[in-house]
């Protein structure tokens, strides 16, 4: 078995198309969507919205009306990131992790915003030192497992019973 890490919605689109023997951890409201796709209604895991910054700020966010007063980046297409940030003036979205990281380290943005394992890995794979976890969560969102109904199929009768009772 091999696990890639990729983008939320190219995992979406793996995992519902069905070219790939493909799962998914998805929120629900994201992956109900697809119908080729079973739902275990089990939640896994969770997606953690958190705020990076310098290390040297004495500065708490937790909540989303905390944002309204500091200037922020966060990646593309990040859906958890986009219902926090509605209505504020001062965010701007960038295409890359890496520009994200950049912005960090040179400071001259005031804090990220990502997934909260996503920032975590860009923090060392950046070897960023003086960018810590700022406040609290900001949103916690439950993540359920998606698999391709024909993948089902493939399973025992039995198997696939369980998982929908599940």
């Amino acid at each position: 078995m091999y696990i890639t890490a990729i983008t939320g919605s190219r995992a979406l689109d793996r995992a519902s198309s069905g070219r790939k023997n493909t799962e998914t951890l998805r929120v629900f409201t994201r992956g109900v969507k697809s119908l080729s796709l079973l739902h275990v209604p089990k939640p896994i895991s969770d997606l953690t919205t958190q705020v990076f910054g310098v290390k040297k700020d004495r500065v708490d966010i937790d909540s989303a009306a905390d944002l309204k007063k500091h200037s922020l980046v966060m990646n593309r297409g990040v859906i958890h990131g986009l219902n926090i940030t509605h209505g504020l003036k001062n965010f701007h979205v960038l295409p890359s992790s890496s520009l994200l990281a950049l912005f960090l380290r040179l400071e001259s943005t005031g804090y990220g915003l990502a997934g909260h394992l996503n920032g975590e890995h860009l923090i060392r794979a950046s070897n960023i030192r003086n960018i810590v976890l700022i406040g609290q969560p900001l949103k916690v969102l439950a993540l359920y497992h998606y698999i391709y109904t024909k993948t089902i199929k493939s399973l025992s009768l039995r198997s696939t019973r369980l998982i929908r009772q599940w």
